[in-house]
């Protein structure tokens, strides 16, 4: 009777740790002065394509982020308007998102609903994307 006890508990510890460390997963990564980090969770019933969304949802909530940084940094407000100037700040803004880092993905499969769900986080670095906009502003790249 005593151990039948005991196994129903540590059953029970064992589901409830699982799910409190599958709600933890992928989350929480916050911004930080060196980079900037979002997270997100899709679903579909196609494995890739819930990976596909989770990244795409990512890189929309960084992209704000990251839009901001850049406006805030290089967007010197002068008397004088500089097109060529505003093109390469823009062209930036378009291009920097390609330099991102997966720094944590799970998928896991529910067989009851018959969806993959996705969790993913991903990273920028501030001094990349310094370095990247350095380069735009001064030619070196395309």
């Amino acid at each position: 009777m005593k151990k039948n006890i005991l196994l129903y508990l540590t059953l029970a510890f064992l589901i409830s740790s699982c799910s409190i460390i599958d709600k933890t997963l992928c989350r929480n990564y916050y911004s930080t002065d060196d980079c900037f980090r979002a997270s997100s969770i899709a679903t579909s019933t196609n494995e890739q394509l819930s990976s596909e969304k989770a990244l795409l949802i990512a890189k929309t909530d960084i992209a704000l982020e990251v839009d901001n940084y850049i406006l805030s940094k290089f967007n010197h407000k002068t008397f004088l308007e500089d097109t060529e100037f505003e093109n390469k700040i823009s062209i930036a803004r378009k291009t920097i998102l390609q330099d991102i880092t997966i720094i944590c993905s799970r998928t896991s499969y529910n067989r009851s609903k018959k969806v993959y769900k996705t969790r993913l986080s991903i990273e920028m670095s501030k001094s990349k994307i310094d370095d990247l906009i350095l380069q735009i502003l001064k030619g070196e790249t395309k």
